[in-house]
């Protein structure tokens, strides 16, 4: 299980430098906002982040959600600071509380099924 959890980091620090990476290209990211809007974008790749790195700790560690919605925050206010380094990208903070909002929603349902999985009717 300590192996699969490695994964899910990696796998989250690779989505995310793609997301950077891409978001970095110019007309890239306006783009994807022309076919999917832009908080909708926003709330499933902070999401999938989030599940990520909730998943990548330790269930004995009851601080994982609120240590794995941190790093949403970190990390969105690193995607949003990278944007503001670019003419052709307008960082925003309504995109951050999106990032935030999509991190407590995806935590919210992962500890939802591990209660759901845990609980034991009797």
């Amino acid at each position: 299980m300590k192996h699969l959890r490695k994964i899910y980091f990696l796998a989250a620090f690779a989505f995310f430098a793609l997301m950077i990476g891409i978001g970095s290209i110019p007309n890239q990211a306006n783009e994807l906002s022309s076919i999917i809007p832009d908080k909708v974008l926003h709330m499933v790749a902070y999401g999938i982040l989030a599940g990520l790195l909730y998943l990548g700790q330790s269930p004995s560690n009851r601080f994982r959600g609120r240590i794995a919605v941190a790093a949403i925050g970190l990390m969105g206010a690193l995607d949003e600071g990278v944007q503001s380094m670019f003419t052709y990208r307008t960082p925003s903070w309504s995109d951050w509380f999106c990032d935030i909002a999509a991190a407590l929603i995806a935590v919210g349902l992962l500890r939802l099924m591990e209660s759901r999985r845990s609980y034991q009717p009797g």
